[in-house]
């Protein structure tokens, strides 16, 4: 994609014509890349249409270019985007990325969050393949074992042990 078409895309995306931003929407689909998802995250954040925002959401569960990752991972840790993070984590089980090497980012919001964005990120987890080499596992396994006792008597409890054991089956 050429420098041009990628700023008409950006403009279109922030149209006040709903059918001008749901062509784009289409249009990425088969020519995006993952340097339009920031500004795909902000017409989320913007545009006020239901039907805009549940296309744009149907974009981003669909994603499976590997490029993608970063700037999900990005959104994800930016509080501009708090109100898009539900969807963001239901985007990464969606659509079948590969977010283990992110293992911390997606354990920190299940620590922090509350119980439905704690399932969301716990879905991220457990759709992890089991062959895969997790950085860090053992550290965060530990942390985990370390901190049960904070989350004893919350409706986390129980997504919190189930947590430790689906890592423990990547040790």
């Amino acid at each position: 994609m050429n420098n041009k078409t990628f700023k008409l895309l950006i403009s279109k995306l922030s149209s006040k014509r709903e059918d001008e931003v749901l062509f784009t929407i289409k249009q990425l689909r088969h020519n995006g890349n993952a340097l339009i998802l920031p500004h795909v995250f902000d017409m989320l954040l913007q545009n006020k249409s239901e039907y805009v925002k549940k296309e744009a959401i149907k974009l981003l569960n669909d994603l499976k270019d590997e490029n993608s990752k970063a700037e999900i991972i990005k959104a994800l840790k930016n509080e501009k985007y708090r109100s898009l993070h539900k969807d963001l984590l239901v985007a990464c089980w969606q659509s079948s990325l590969d977010y283990s090497s992110d293992l911390e980012v997606f354990v920190e919001i299940f620590k922090t969050a509350d119980f439905e964005m704690a399932f969301e990120a716990f879905t991220v987890i457990d759709n992890f393949e089991h062959s895969v080499d997790i950085p860090n596992l053992d550290k965060i396994i530990a942390d985990l074992k370390l901190n049960i006792d904070n989350f004893k008597g919350t409706d986390k409890e129980q997504l919190y042990v189930e947590l430790v054991h689906i890592l423990e089956k990547h040790q």
